[in-house]
């Protein structure tokens, strides 16, 4: 069964603005991982092999994601 990932409003909006301003690919595949699991309910594997990475690099790059701070506004 394909595991599911809870994320909250405030870490699709980061991940959002992460993929608007990404400067290298790597910045670009950390956002599409959250919001391709997200928003297009893409499992994880579908994601690393859409995203050209593993299993593991998308959960890391989730788990990166969710340590972020939203910068003030």
């Amino acid at each position: 069964m394909p595991e599911s990932k809870v994320f909250s409003e405030k870490e699709i909006h980061l991940a959002k603005q992460l993929r608007d301003h990404a400067k290298t690919i790597n910045e670009y595949r950390k956002a599409l991982s959250v919001i391709l699991v997200a928003e297009h309910n893409i499992d994880v594997e579908q994601t690393a092999e859409l995203l050209g990475i593993s299993r593991r690099t998308v959960f890391r790059n989730q788990e990166l994601m969710r340590d972020q701070k939203i910068p003030s506004q």
